[in-house]
């Protein structure tokens, strides 16, 4: 996801940085009523502050020609996609909870229209004037409307004279910039299509436009260098001249409130004020030094101006009213521009915070506790509102863990006590399997927590709502299991058996999941083929090959007979095909049973029950499952070499039998696109619950039979109502079977457990695959892991992939050491006729690693350097060695790392007798 759309669409939260200035005036020329001129600078500077940091904004997030995932042109509708990691550290304390959509508005001599869509779920539009007052709600958090409906408005600016057409609602923003924020609730990265579907039916058009029902064309923006700036930054860093004659300028077009006019008044004593000039020479000598300090101190300063506006609640203390709608709370209108930037009023949302425990000490990684929500207790909400529990390090972002979880809300999976409370572990250390789920990963330093309450039952909250306590200590962990162990031992082997099955429909559905053939994505029986390399910006799939482009082709065989055309190859062009169980029925061209496998090859691919003659000259791939799946990886040279491929692929042939043969020119069927199939199919998979995992795999097993050499496997999977045809019921699992299925997914999870190991052999400081890796038989475990961790993988006929994460001496690999892999002469990884080796670095997170120079391996083809005595030794550091070895340098950053050796039409007898592997010594 864009990581600008941090900066652009969450901005509301970025401004913790900003402090206050204050200048000096000359007490001569000072009015006797204003006796203390630094108090009326402090407080105009206070008064203004949301005003200039709103047209700052405004400028960075319009300052752009098109709409993006974070920015768009003045009157036009930005939409993030972006949900936040630990990873992100651009916005503090962000929001893990709601994707974001905003446009700021010119309301100058002109009117809106703006739909909100019918929704089913938390999306709340909150329109803001140019200081930050919130002017109205509609959707979730609306005091007239319900919040599901779709709502017609009509935005204006204060002199609008115009009737107000039936149906729609009027709403007039007194000053003519405007800032409509839409806050959507998301529920994991398997739901953005559904918030992406909402962001598509909301209109932003001109109201005359509307009334004559034209078509509109969003005009261009522009972009201007100079507003390509950080608005916290900006403003942080702005004289006082360049402050108050910002402000001056402003208040024009935004004239301030009536409410405003003793303000006004004294700020008109230093000419701060609708389109007065403000000379800094007021401030008198040592006026900049006064307002850097006053700068530095203005939050503390604030804060303690504004403690009547925050509100105890038990252990945590939360924002109270007037937040969002100010009147003359000016300090508590400036401290919450500084800390949340377009804050809710408390109708709409609430987010109290803690960050000591019940006994008031600081909170801290170093002690455990639980948070204890006794029974009927959860934060109240009303309507279609959510809460959540989000941790923050010291440092006011994310906190890095293991699992990946940031926060636990009403949507988490989480185990109820038996008298139906609800313990949340605060902690850094992963508890017992049955309690992960109630787990909130804190670090090991200090934390806060927040709690956000969307759509609150403000009545209880005030009233008679008891908040969580955190108490420091252990809580139980008995958690009531299944009795039946037999029963979980035969889910589990069911799991596994069928789980490549399933995984392989999920990832058909995604990948067919388009009208027309794109370059990542084609209709069924129809070619996607890759267009380029990839790169470290490239993060769709973990390890990307950056040696071979892919084409790809997902068959449906019910009644479909396929010819498929290899066309002749100078090079490297392996075409691996395989059935719905991920085993491999063939592979055509490079490492395949051809006697020549750069020549051309016609094959016919039919399904288990196809009868007919084979045409001579054919051969006949016959796929025991309706499902099919062709992977052809061609080798390419470098983006010089894009060409050469993009002819190769030109002429790969997938087309039915009957219109070969007959001759006749094919059109390929338009395909369809469902956005409830626009997932990652991994994600989508582990997320299924029992009932529809099973289900979904007694289906496919009806057109996708298993094997006779599956049979007993069959036997066993039948006792608790899973095989083809069968009706599986969830009730089989007893109580708690959500907990112990969770529990079951994590100990197959090969990122968080070494069971994945137990596959591999050893190759020096390498390990690989071995066989029977993509020929599976019966080694079930074997392919449901490789179908988590390499889908699709070649036999070793054609390819294996030694990886190393240890040097010699078993330390992991780390870019703030210098290693160097060593070949001797005579021993580059051994490779058959037309077969080729590299190695590429990858980062702790599997994904390539951001470099200088744009290299991520070094290969067979690579213009290195060799020793004299004919050895090769490839430098892995981060920094460039500015050598005559630079052409040897493979960068690797300066973390962890890990690397792949990709080896295909390996030569295995040389490699498992004589080949020498290459070590890997840190220098």
């Amino acid at each position: 996801m864009d990581k600008k759309t941090i900066n652009l669409i969450c901005l509301c939260f970025l401004f913790v940085l900003f402090l206050f200035s204050c200048g000096v005036y000359s007490e001569s020329v000072y009015e006797e009523k204003y006796s203390d001129l630094w108090t009326t600078v402090e407080n105009a500077y206070v008064y203004c502050f949301p005003l200039v940091v709103v047209d700052a904004t405004m400028k960075k997030m319009t300052n752009t020609e098109i709409p993006t995932t974070t920015q768009a042109p003045i009157n036009q509708l930005v939409h993030s996609n972006l949900q936040f990691t630990a990873d992100n550290k651009l916005v503090v304390s962000p929001n893990v909870d709601d994707i974001y959509s905003s446009a700021f508005l010119d309301l100058n001599n002109s009117a809106f229209i703006f739909v909100k869509p019918k929704t089913e779920r938390f999306s709340s539009i909150q329109f803001l004037d140019a200081y930050t007052n919130t002017i109205d709600v509609i959707g979730s958090g609306s005091k007239t409307d319900n919040p599901e409906d779709e709502v017609i408005c009509l935005i204006t600016g204060r002199d609008f004279t115009g009737d107000v057409p039936d149906g729609m609602k009027h709403i007039t923003i007194p000053t003519d910039i405007a800032w409509i924020i839409i806050r959507t609730v998301i529920n994991g990265p398997d739901d953005m299509p559904n918030v992406e579907a909402i962001q598509n039916q909301t209109v932003l058009i001109p109201f005359d436009v509307y009334l004559n029902k034209e078509t509109y064309i969003p005009p261009i923006g522009s972009y201007n260098p100079k507003y390509n700036f950080n608005p916290v930054d900006f403003v942080f860093n702005m004289s006082p001249d360049e402050f108050f004659k910002t402000a001056n300028g402003i208040m024009l077009r935004n004239p301030p409130a009536s409410v405003d006019g003793p303000m006004l008044e004294e700020m008109q004593a230093i000419n701060v004020g609708p389109g007065l000039i403000f000379d800094s020479t007021v401030l008198g000598t040592g006026g900049i030094d006064k307002w850097n300090s006053m700068v530095e101190n203005i939050e503390l300063t604030l804060t303690k101006q504004t403690a009547q506006y925050m509100v105890a609640l038990g252990d945590w203390n939360y924002y109270g009213e007037p937040i969002g709608d100010w009147g003359s709370a000016y300090a508590y209108r400036g401290l919450v521009a500084i800390k949340g930037l377009g804050a809710n009023p408390m109708y709409v949302a609430v987010y109290p915070e803690a960050d000591t425990d019940s006994e008031g000490q600081q909170l801290s990684g170093i002690n455990k506790y639980h948070l204890h929500i006794e029974k009927d207790m959860l934060p109240p909400v009303i309507n279609d509102g959510f809460w959540s529990f989000t941790v923050y390090g010291s440092d006011d972002f994310l906190i890095p863990n293991e699992i990946d979880r940031y926060c636990i809300n009403d949507r988490s999976n989480v185990t109820y006590n038996e008298d139906g409370s609800l313990d949340i572990l605060l902690q850094a250390e992963k508890p017992g399997d049955d309690m992960v789920n109630n787990w909130l990963p804190v670090g090991t330093g200090d934390f806060r927590i927040n709690l956000r309450i969307y759509g609150p039952d403000l009545q209880k909250i005030k009233n008679s709502w008891i908040p969580p306590k955190i108490v420091q200590g252990l809580v139980s962990e008995d958690i009531p299991e299944n009795n039946s162990t037999e029963i979980w031992e035969k889910v589990k082997d069911a799991y596994i058996f069928s789980y490549p099955l399933v995984l392989m429909d999920a990832t058909m559905k995604e990948h067919t999941n388009t009208v027309v053939p794109t370059s990542e994505q084609a209709p069924i029986n129809q070619f996607q083929h890759d267009d380029q390399l990839k790169n470290a910006d490239w993060r769709n799939v973990v390890s990307p090959n950056v040696d071979t482009l892919y084409s790809q082709a997902f068959l449906d065989l019910n009644s479909t007979v396929l010819v498929f055309v290899k066309p002749k190859a100078d090079r490297f062009c392996s075409a691996q095909v395989m059935d719905a169980y991920s085993n491999t029925i063939d592979v055509i061209g490079s490492g395949g049973g051809a006697d020549n496998p750069d020549d051309e090859e016609i094959c016919l691919i039919t399904g288990r029950n196809f009868m007919e003659d084979i045409p001579e000259g054919m051969t006949h791939i016959s796929i025991p499952t309706d499902i099919g799946w062709i992977i052809i990886r061609i080798v390419c040279n470098g983006p010089d070499d894009l060409s050469n491929i993009e002819e190769i692929q030109k002429q790969l042939f997938l087309v039915p039998m009957e219109n070969y043969l007959n001759n006749e020119p094919y059109i390929p069927p338009k395909g369809s696109y469902n956005e409830d199939n626009n997932f990652r199919p991994g994600d989508h998979v582990s997320n299924m619950s029992p009932e529809d995992y099973f289900s979904t795999a007694n289906r496919l097993m009806i057109s996708n039979p298993p094997s006779l050499e599956d049979t007993p496997m069959m036997e066993e999977m039948k006792s608790i109502n899973v095989g083809p045809g069968l009706v599986f019921d969830e009730k089989i699992l007893g109580q708690n079977a959500s907990v112990q299925w969770n529990q079951m997914l994590d100990s197959m999870n090969p990122v968080l457990s070494p069971y994945y190991l137990s596959f591999t052999e050893k190759l020096g400081d390498w390990v690989y695959y071995p066989s029977p890796i993509a020929e599976w038989g019966t080694d079930y475990p074997y392919r449901a892991i490789i179908a988590q961790v390499a889908f699709g993988a070649n036999p070793i006929s054609v390819a294996i992939y030694p990886e190393a994460a240890f040097d010699t001496d078993k330390q992991k690999l780390n870019g703030q050491n210098k290693y160097i892999l060593h070949f001797d002469e005579g021993m580059l990884p051994p490779v058959l006729e037309d077969g080729f080796w590299s190695i590429t670095a990858y980062g702790s997170d599997s994904f390539l690693i951001p470099n200088e120079i744009n290299r991520y391996c070094i290969n067979d083809r690579s213009n290195v350097t060799y020793s004299e005595d004919g050895s090769l030794d490839i430098l892995l550091q981060n920094k460039n060695p500015e050598s005559d070895l630079e052409n040897n340098w493979l960068p690797v950053g300066s973390d962890d790392f890990h690397l792949i050796m990709r080896i295909y039409l390996p030569d295995m007898d040389k490699i498992l007798n004589n080949w020498i592997v290459p070590k890997i010594e840190n220098q």
